[in-house]
């Protein structure tokens, strides 16, 4: 499925950039705001996460300073680009080798680059950590490397915005009292910011 996943992104992506518009409605997603406010919310909820999750946090301290400010968060630039959001393989509806439908859009807004495939590639790594090197993640990455998908510092810290995303799993999992898959999504996130 990686050749129709690529495809959908980058269709998806040149359909959605709109130059010399007004900003869209909706504010754009920065981790530097919502990272602060995952931690309270642990601490009320999971105090024994929130040193790790901290720590964990403090990995992403380089990728935190320049989300707002350099090519990484594409709403500097020209454009305005309005990502997916949702972009987990369960919610790609495949039949006769074509994308029959997309769902899931409560997530879409304005993102910084290469939100949709770092949360694609995460979630799939989440299910399986080798996938990451498989031979197809690594089709998908090379195709939206060719087609100009995003500038080059958002492939230098694409996996650090794997595991920032993930972090927003974590909050889900804290939310819904679920201990055990909290644990288990700290650890991915700390296999992927060790890479």
């Amino acid at each position: 499925f990686a050749g129709l996943w690529s495809d959908f992104l980058i269709k998806f992506h040149r359909a959605t950039i709109i130059p010399n518009t007004p900003q869209l409605p909706n504010q754009p997603f920065f981790f530097a705001d919502f990272l602060p406010k995952l931690v309270s919310f642990a601490t009320c909820k999971m105090p024994f996460l929130r040193d790790e999750i901290t720590k964990s946090i403090g990995k992403l301290d380089n990728f935190l300073e320049i989300e707002k400010a350099s090519e990484i968060n594409t709403l500097v630039s020209k454009d305005d680009i309005h990502k997916f959001g949702n972009l987990y393989h369960i919610n790609i509806l495949v039949k006769n080798n074509h994308i029959s439908a997309v769902i899931d859009w409560e997530f879409s807004g304005l993102k910084c680059a290469g939100y949709d495939p770092a949360l694609l590639l995460g979630c799939l790594g989440r299910d399986d950590p080798a996938l990451l090197n498989g031979e197809n993640m690594i089709f998908l990455q090379n195709q939206l490397y060719k087609s100009n998908y995003m500038p080059e510092i958002s492939w230098e810290h694409l996996t650090e915005l794997m595991a920032a995303i993930r972090l927003g799993w974590l909050g889900e999992w804290i939310d819904l009292n679920e201990p055990i898959l909290a644990q288990q999504e700290l650890q991915y996130i700390n296999f992927l910011l060790d890479q």
